[in-house]
């Protein structure tokens, strides 16, 4: 990757750093090409893994010598839209996606300070996206098992941390979601 490149200028291989944002190239049958925006999340010396957590939420652990193959400092060419595909929400930037962007141009920039604060905002608007998460399966756990007062607890909870996020709309609505609990139950024998 480019930063294998980097590293064999200053003569010492690329370490994964707590907290460094990189882009990965994608892998596998349907990403390859593609790279996609993560941060080092933990660092494990004993079996030379290191775990990294997507923009877009999820998470992944590598032996560190895969990882030094696939990271890149540099984001890939960005999906051209075709005429025939939908437009989806998936397509545009998320907030962590967008800071994330905003990281690696301040890092390329050398801008310490900038990248720092950038970085601060994106740790605090993951941890509100993992209790958000949370949330969410707890009001689906509420639903499924039919204690809908819990639900509602729940629900409102999950709106209050929920006003004044930007980015797509999120199902909030108890209706909504038992209609897909009730298309779930549908598919079991």
């Amino acid at each position: 990757g480019a930063f294998a490149g980097m590293a064999a200028a200053a003569q010492e291989p690329w370490r994964p750093l707590l907290g460094q944002h990189v882009y990965i190239a994608g892998t596998g049958k349907w990403w390859t090409g593609q790279h996609f925006g993560a941060v080092i999340v933990d660092v494990r010396e004993k079996d030379s893994t290191v775990k990294v957590r997507y923009t877009d939420g999820g998470f992944k652990r590598f032996p560190v010598a895969e990882l030094q193959e696939l990271v890149t400092d540099r984001a890939g060419t960005p999906h051209m839209w075709e005429e025939w595909e939908a437009a989806s929400n998936e397509a545009q930037l998320t907030d962590m996606q967008y800071l994330h962007e905003e990281i690696m141009s301040a890092a390329r920039r050398k801008d310490r300070a900038r990248a720092d604060a950038l970085s601060e905002q994106f740790e605090a608007l993951a941890a509100k996206k993992d209790a958000i998460t949370e949330l969410q399966v707890r009001l689906r756990d509420a639903v499924q098992c039919n204690d809908f007062l819990r639900a509602h607890e729940v629900q409102e909870e999950r709106r209050a941390r929920c006003r004044g996020r930007s980015g797509g709309r999120q199902r909030d609505d108890l209706a909504g979601l038992w209609a897909h609990v009730v298309a779930d139950d549908d598919e079991l024998p």
